[in-house]
């Protein structure tokens, strides 16, 4: 009894430590039992009741059909459900939470139960936002530093013969954009 105790002790520390909030969902039923860190990751208290129709709320609108559909996968095919989706939060803050889970059948191979974890990935969703946002201005700013280089040759070699060497350079440079982690060369 003692190794049992002091296993579920190690479990609830490394489900704390990761950030992982457990819950279970009993099919036939829809009953949606919650850990504390879970019913948080929805922005309730850890004693708020928090059910099945609580979370079908919570699930962001524009989110809503997609986690469905991962939800509906999972039950009729493997049982493994991974999805990633914006929950609406009581005091109306919206969080991004990651969810993933397995499913257990019966013989017959009807859904009975759906175990899995929850995480609040927010901070990763605001950094990669942040992160296409600075690749898209900075691909803007290097699009503007070409057109005015590309300009100021076309406007000094007018008339000219070395305007063909410097046309192709000037498209080999271009080409470079594809090397940006965002190629936004013919985008305004």
């Amino acid at each position: 009894m003692a190794d049992l105790t002091a296993s579920e002790d190690r479990l609830s520390f490394t489900l704390k430590a990761g950030g992982l909030g457990t819950w279970t969902l009993d099919i036939p039923t829809e009953r949606l039992v919650c850990s504390a860190l879970c019913k948080i990751d929805f922005g309730r208290n850890p004693a708020d009741n928090f059910g099945y129709e609580d979370l079908n709320k919570a699930v962001h609108p524009d989110d809503f059909g997609r986690w469905q559909e991962a939800v509906v996968s999972a039950l009729q095919s493997d049982g493994q459900l991974q999805v990633e989706y914006r929950a609406i939060r009581p005091d109306g803050q919206i969080s991004w939470l990651e969810v993933r889970a397995e499913t257990r059948f019966d013989n017959e191979g009807r859904p009975l139960l759906m175990s899995g974890v929850s995480i609040d990935i927010t901070e990763r969703k605001e950094a990669e936002a942040y992160r296409a946002m600075m690749a898209a201005e900075m691909a803007h700013r290097m699009k503007n530093m070409l057109a005015t280089v590309q300009s100021i040759i076309n406007q000094s070699m007018r008339g000219e013969q070395p305007r063909r060497p410097l046309s192709r350079r000037r498209q080999r440079a271009q080409g470079g954009f594809g090397l940006l982690p965002v190629n936004l060369w013919n985008r305004d």
